[in-house]
């Protein structure tokens, strides 16, 4: 016995060969639901057109958000560089925007001793070590 695919791609092809069968063999499927199959697909089709148009809109209206926010970001960076020229004397005060100083980093560590070098290569006054 045949299986129902489970693809949707799959499905609309077998919607497809019903429907012509059903209308090219009547006598053989006389009780087929041809107009219920049909108004079935059809809102199906009508909702799949729908789907791929709202998409597209979703996609068009994301970029015009990423452009927009993007458009933002340099703006706002742009302000907050020249806020920071007018405090110079104070740095302090960019808290009042929301902004600190800019912060010095703390240096690193130095790394810990090296332990089980191994020599990978080595050439005329150079070595490799792993």
């Amino acid at each position: 016995m045949a299986q129902f695919p489970k693809k949707e791609i799959e499905i609309q092809a077998l919607i497809e060969k019903m429907i012509s069968g059903y209308g090219e063999y009547p006598a053989e499927f006389p009780n087929a639901d041809v107009p219920g199959l049909v108004e079935v697909f059809d809102e199906y089709r009508h909702n799949k057109v729908v789907q791929t148009w709202k998409e597209a809109w979703v996609h068009l209206l994301t970029e015009a958000k990423d452009n927009a926010l993007d458009a933002l970001v340099v703006k706002m960076q742009s302000e907050l560089k020249q806020s920071e020229v007018d405090t110079s004397a104070d740095p302090k005060q960019l808290e009042l925007i929301g902004w600190t100083d800019k912060q010095t980093t703390a240096p690193s560590a130095p790394p810990g001793q090296p332990r089980m070098l191994e020599i990978t290569a080595e050439g005329a006054g150079t070595i490799d070590l792993d």
